[in-house]
């Protein structure tokens, strides 16, 4: 058996304060496995393997709080404490993508991820696991003995042969409660309307009109 490593896709950065008594947390988020495509690397991942590995994967780490992964690729098939920098929280599938989202260790090696994300820096998740190779034509087929170690260390250089995730920071300085995701929602239509603008017109009006819409649904009015 070999290490597999895969440099997947640039991941979505995300930036969360609950309330002001709560320290922010830092996330990311993004595919970090795909299969039955054939990679940059010349791999195909048959999904067969690999919808059997996340299920094990999610029984045995993810629902236990031990699913972990680093910061950098080591050369090794084993997680390596002294590296670690967060801790994936959740694992979905659409279609032939897997997307993960993990926490930000404040700690450690997660303290340079956070720096990287607090100056917008882009960042990639790599997966890693074992297994033994079966070549076809040029195209090397990941075999039935495939073992996943993490679905994604984070690396600075991702390559990518799939749709990349634009990089976003998001902050929501308020509690989660239905007037707080009201606000949240209108300043995200603010921070997406007043940078497609281009006048110093166009930008008022963009703040007048979010500003009466909040008023209106926060009073009932119509």
């Amino acid at each position: 058996m070999k290490l597999i490593c895969e440099d997947v896709v640039e991941v979505k950065k995300e930036i969360l304060q609950e309330s002001a008594d709560k320290p922010k947390q830092y996330f990311v988020e993004g595919v970090t496995i795909q299969t039955n495509v054939q990679n940059r690397n010349k791999r195909v991942y048959p999904d067969e393997f690999m919808s059997r590995e996340i299920s094990r994967y999610t029984d045995e780490r993810l629902k236990t709080n031990r699913a972990f992964g680093e910061y950098g690729h080591p050369d090794n098939a084993k997680i390596n404490e002294e590296r670690i920098s967060h801790r994936f929280t959740k694992i979905s599938k659409s279609g032939n993508d897997y997307s993960s989202r993990a926490i930000i260790m404040s700690e450690g090696l997660g303290k340079i991820v956070r720096g990287i994300i607090d100056i917008e820096g882009v960042l990639g998740m790599s997966s890693r696991a074992v297994g033994t190779l079966e070549e076809r034509e040029g195209i090397n087929y990941v075999r039935n003995d495939l073992h996943l170690i993490t679905p994604g260390d984070i690396v600075i250089e991702p390559s990518a042969q799939a749709a990349f995730v634009r990089g976003i920071k998001e902050h929501a300085d308020f509690d989660f409660n239905e007037e707080g995701l009201l606000v949240e929602m209108v300043l995200d239509e603010v921070d997406n309307r007043y940078k497609a603008t281009m006048s110093t017109e166009q930008k008022t009006q963009v703040l007048i009109e979010t500003f009466t819409k909040l008023v209106r649904e926060l009073t009932g009015r119509k």
